[in-house]
Order: structure tokens, then sequence, then C-alpha cells
């Protein structure tokens, strides 16, 4: 019984701390593309979703990440009716957007 309790205090952070308002503002700088892909480990899905990006921008004409943090839901509709006049199947559709 006390191993138990031991384990279970061990998922309560002792030290846990918020954010410094440097800290937090730092974190509107990070460029979007890290921000993206920093927890994909796979690098197969990683490739996959840099290469579904760059079709993304290609078609809206990005050539600076920055522009993301303005896109609209109207854009990805446009792009996913594209997607489908180009004949991909749902769970490709689904996977781009």
């Amino acid at each position: 019984m006390a191993s138990k309790k031991k384990s279970s205090r061990a998922l309560i952070p002792t030290k846990a701390r918020a954010l410094s308002a440097k800290e937090f503002l730092d974190l509107a700088d990070v460029p979007p593309e890290i921000e993206w892909f920093a927890n994909i480990t796979n690098p197969q899905t990683r490739r996959a979703y840099q290469n579904d990006l760059k079709d993304f921008m290609r078609f809206t004409r990005i050539s600076n990440p920055e522009v993301f943090r303005v896109m609209t839901r109207a854009h990805l509709i446009a792009w996913r009716k594209d997607l489908e006049a180009r004949g991909n199947e749902g769970s490709t559709i689904r996977r781009k957007l």
C-alpha cells in the first residue's frame, strides 16, 4: 500500500510553474513550420505532411510561412475543392487538411 502512494505522488508535479511573461511572448515568435512539425516523430509522416504543406503553399501562392497566421477556413475549403477536383480520395484529403 505504501508503494502505491509513492507512485501516485510521482504523477503530481511538485514544482509546477507558469510561464514568465517573456517566455509567453517569446512563444509567439516561434516559426510556424517548427511549431507544426515539432511533435511528429515518424520521418515518413513528417515528410508526407511537409509535402502536403508545400502543395497548399503552391495552391495559395504563399512564400512566407508567417502568412499562415492569417489563413481562414475559406482558404481550406477552396483547397479541399481543388483536391477533390484532382481526384484525391477522402482519406488523402483529410490527411492533407
